[in-house]
C-alpha cells in the first residue's frame, strides 16, 4: 500500500508541475480588477446546501437496507468526504462503509455497493453534462471521446449489475466448481460477500427511487456549477455557466484519478485545462484553480471536522479500521 501511495503522490506532483508550466509568477496578482466580494454570500450558502442534499440522496439509497436518521447520514457523509480528502488513493471512500457498519450494523460490502451506485449515478449525470457542453461549444475531440468511453464503460457496468442482480443464482452456479476447490470457511466468506453485494444493490428493484436520486444528483451538480460561476464573478472572470459547467466536469474527472492527500495537482491541472478551452490567461487560470481549491477544500475540512466532533468517533479508530491490511476481516 505504501508503494501505491508513493505512486499516487508522484502522479499528483507531476500534475502540479504541469499546472505550473507557463505561469509567470512575477505577473501574478491576487486581484483580477473586478473583484466582487458580494458573491461570497451565495457561495457560502450554496456550499452549505450541497452536503445537505447529498445526505438526503444517500439516505434514500440506504432506505432498502435500513431506516437511518437523516442527521446521522449527514454527519457520516461529511466525515467520509473529509477522509477522502485527507487520505491518498481515495482510501477515505472506506470511511462511510466503516461508520455505517459501526453505527447501524450494515455490512461494509453492502454499503460499498450503495456508494458504488451513488458514484455511478453521479457519472451518468456528469456524462450528460459533458455531451451538453460538447454540442454547445467547439471543444477538443478528445473531450467527446472521453465522454463516449465513459458512457460505454457505464453502460457495461450498469448492464452487468442488472444481470448479476437478477441472475445471482446463475452466477453462483458458474463459480461453484471453483468454490468447491476451496476450504469451507473461504466458501462461506465468498458466499456471504455475494449475499451482501446483492443486498446492497437491492435499490435497483426500485426504479422510482433510482429516478429520484438521479434528479437529486442533477440538482447537486447544477448547484456546483452555480458555485463555480459565482467564483468567476467573485474573482472578476467574465465567463458564463457553460464555462463553469466545463470546469466542474473536467475537474471531477481529474480528481477521480487516485492521487495523494488533498488531490493536490489533479485539482489545479484539471481546472487549468478546462479554462484553457475558453482562452483564459494562464496566470489567471492558475490563481482561480487555487482559489477554487482553497475554498472548496477548506469548506470540506470545516464541515467534516465539525461533523467529526459531533460524534463519539476518534481519528485513531477510523485510521486503524481503514488500514487495508486489516479491513478485509471487517466486511
Amino acid at each position: 500500500m505504501k508503494k501505491k501511495g508513493i505512486i499516487s503522490s508522484i502522479i499528483g506532483s507531476v500534475l502540479l508541475y504541469l499546472s505550473l508550466q507557463g505561469v509567470k509568477f512575477s505577473e501574478i496578482s491576487l486581484s483580477n480588477g473586478d473583484f466582487n466580494a458580494s458573491f461570497l454570500i451565495p457561495i457560502v450558502v450554496l456550499m452549505l446546501l450541497v452536503p445537505l442534499i447529498r445526505a438526503l440522496r444517500l439516505k434514500l439509497l440506504f432506505s432498502h437496507l435500513h431506516n437511518i436518521q437523516y442527521s446521522q447520514v449527514f454527519l457520516v457523509n461529511n466525515i467520509g468526504y473529509l477522509f477522502i480528502m485527507l487520505l491518498p488513493l481515495r482510501l477515505g471512500e472506506l470511511a462511510i462503509p466503516y461508520l455505517m457498519k459501526r453505527n447501524n450494523g450494515i455490512s461494509m460490502v453492502s454499503t460499498m455497493s450503495v456508494i458504488f451506485i451513488e458514484r455511478m449515478i453521479d457519472f451518468i449525470v456528469l456524462v450528460g453534462f459533458l455531451f451538453f457542453i460538447y454540442f454547445m461549444l467547439l471543444l477538443p475531440p478528445w473531450l467527446l471521446k472521453s465522454g463516449i468511453i465513459i458512457s460505454l464503460g457505464l453502460g457495461i457496468i450498469i448492464v452487468s449489475l442488472f444481470v448479476s442482480y437478477r441472475r445471482s443464482g446463475f452466477i453462483k452456479t458458474l463459480i461453484e466448481p471453483l468454490l468447491k476447490r476451496m476450504p469451507q470457511h473461504i466458501q462461506d466468506k465468498i458466499d456471504g460477500i455475494l449475499r451482501r453485494l446483492r443486498e446492497g444493490f437491492g435499490i435497483i428493484q426500485s426504479p422510482g427511487l433510482i429516478f429520484l436520486t438521479i434528479v437529486i444528483s442533477i440538482i447537486v451538480w447544477v448547484i456546483s456549477v452555480i458555485i463555480i460561476y459565482c467564483l468567476f464573478r467573485f474573482y472578476g472572470i467574465n465567463l458564463g455557466f457553460i464555462a463553469a459547467m466545463t470546469v466542474m466536469v473536467v475537474n471531477v474527472i481529474g480528481i477521480s484519478i487516485p492521487a495523494g492527500p488533498g488531490v493536490i495537482g489533479n485539482f489545479q491541472y484539471s481546472c487549468i485545462i478546462a479554462l484553457s478551452f475558453f482562452g483564459l490567461d494562464r496566470n489567471v487560470s492558475f490563481i482561480f484553480s487555487n482559489l477554487y481549491y482553497v475554498i472548496s477544500m477548506s469548506f470540506t475540512m470545516l464541515i467534516g471536522i465539525i461533523s467529526f466532533m459531533a460524534t463519539d468517533i476518534s481519528f485513531r479508530e477510523i485510521k486503524e479500521n481503514l488500514n487495508l491490511d486489516e479491513s478485509s476481516s471487517s466486511i
